[in-house]
């Protein structure tokens, strides 16, 4: 084996267990995010949380953890974190109304 090999072998056994290392989640949320098809045909998401409007309006959730047509994002919290790795402010009520 010659000498690049060698360190090439070292780095991704480094890196591999760098990865295995990382702690496991203290906490797990879903975001999910509406889907809009523009005029051209092209599939956009949404800017807001839609997971606590389909809690309040009992929609039907699926395996993916959000409503038919939504965009599921899985968001974890580590120990000693304040905060998610992935943060999107929540959607206004259903029954509310922005002037």
């Amino acid at each position: 084996m010659n000498v690049k090999s060698k360190i090439a072998a070292v780095a991704i056994s480094a890196a591999s267990m760098a990865y295995g290392l990382t702690p496991p989640p203290v906490q797990t949320k879903t975001i999910c995010l509406s889907v809009f098809e523009d005029a051209e045909g092209v599939k956009r998401a949404g800017n807001c949380d839609n997971a606590n409007n389909n809690a309040t309006l009992g929609l039907p959730l699926l395996s993916n953890g959000c409503a038919e047509d939504q965009i599921s994002l899985k968001s974890v919290k580590y120990q000693g974190s304040k905060s998610f790795t992935i943060n999107i402010q929540s959607c206004l009520p259903p029954n509310a109304v922005q002037l």
